[in-house]
């Protein structure tokens, strides 16, 4: 005994064309969430650097997301070559955990308030953890946005 089961589609061409749109759609909806956390953190981490000279702070740039295989990636940085120093501290504080000596000479030399200061070792500074501190703080909003993007996936493809 057999019963024929048959069903119409009503709209197939337009649900075809939907799935074969489906990935940009995926994308663009995942890279706009992400762009707006990345600016979300750029911001924060702006507020967090150390700002001495404000040149820390001016350097930090947001890259757009881009799509790369099934992952998209947006990066918050900057490209001033002593940022990784604020970020993790040096010396006592850092990756190494020792005191600053200096190796070409017999004392460490600067000048502080027109006044130079000298010094066998210094402990270093520590770390300020600006980056960390803004990425963690996205991290509720990234949920949001993300959120926000599925929402507006799963109603495109619905229709």
């Amino acid at each position: 005994m057999n019963y024929n089961l048959s069903v119409e589609v009503i709209g197939g061409k337009e649900l075809e064309d939907l799935f074969e749109r489906s990935p940009e759609i995926v994308i663009g909806n995942l890279k706009d969430a992400l762009n707006k956390t990345a600016f979300t953190v750029e911001g924060k981490a702006k507020s967090y650097a150390p700002v001495q000279y404000t040149v820390l702070r001016g350097s930090i740039t947001t890259q757009r997301a881009e799509a790369q295989g099934n992952n998209v990636i947006a990066k918050v940085g900057t490209n001033i070559e002593y940022a990784p120093y604020q970020e993790y501290g040096t010396g006592i504080y850092g990756k190494s955990r020792r005191m600053i000596r200096p190796i070409r000479a017999k004392v460490l030399a600067w000048k502080k308030n027109g006044q130079w200061i000298f010094a066998r070792a210094v402990r270093g500074v520590k770390g300020k953890l600006f980056f960390k501190r803004a990425r963690d703080e996205s991290q509720p909003i990234m949920v949001n946005f993300m959120k926000e993007a599925l929402g507006n996936i799963v109603s495109i493809l619905a229709g």
